[in-house]
């Protein structure tokens, strides 16, 4: 099933809500007075609480929506991957399967999302969960990785990795099988490391008092 859809459907029903939870309060930052962190947007009574929840629901749609868009990838490639072992497979496309499996695996899994990409997106959402903001709440996908209120530089490299990705993706299509579901396997197993990697990270920020890795707020 493609995840796109429903991607659109959970974030235009959070914008809602967020704009619901938004409407009482006058946009106001405050400090919480409690030295958690927060930046609050105050206006009387509950409201204090409508922004920690602002927050929270932000912090769990980022690292659900990205979440969502890396396994809605991984099951898509999946199939691929497992049609091309219905056609015959000879000496040199086990030695290929074997080569990109293990190349995707560093560079994709580790060096790209454990080194980079999922601590970043982790500590963006907790940035935000400490920060609300109605909009950054609502987009919190796009804000996680670093296309919204981030710094030039991180902006710059999440639209040219996006960019990149688009491109590789399209050629990859013009392979033939069994290629092209060899060369998938081994994005599957790079993205399956990424989600692993996202929710060990995820633990530890939510969990622990501090995060060192820097969410490149400008």
């Amino acid at each position: 099933m493609d995840a796109a859809p429903l991607f659109f459907v959970i974030q235009a029903l959070l914008s809602a809500f967020v704009s619901w939870i938004a409407a009482t309060t006058t946009g106001i930052p405050v400090d919480s007075g409690k030295g958690d962190g927060y930046t609050l947007l105050v206006n009387s009574g509950h409201t204090r609480r409508g922004a920690e929840i602002i927050g929270i629901l932000g912090a769990f749609w980022g690292l659900a929506g990205v979440s969502l868009l890396l396994g809605s990838a991984v099951y898509r490639l999946s199939l691929l991957a497992i049609d091309a072992f219905s056609y015959t497979l000879h000496w040199h496309h086990w030695l290929a399967l074997a080569a990109i499996v293990l190349f995707m695996a560093y560079s994709e899994g580790y060096r790209a999302f454990q080194k980079g990409f999922s601590p970043r997106v982790v500590a963006r959402a907790r940035y935000l969960k400490l920060h609300p903001q109605p909009l950054h709440a609502a987009l919190a996908p796009l804000f996680c990785m670093g296309f919204l209120h981030a710094t030039k530089r991180r902006q710059i490299t999440s639209i040219s990795v996006t960019a990149g990705i688009i491109v590789l993706v399209l050629l990859v299509r013009l392979l033939p099988q069994p290629w092209r579901g060899i060369v998938d396997a081994g994005v599957v197993v790079g993205l399956m490391w990424g989600l692993i990697s996202l929710g060990v990270f995820a633990l530890r920020a939510f969990l622990a008092e501090e995060f060192l890795f820097s969410p490149e707020i400008p």
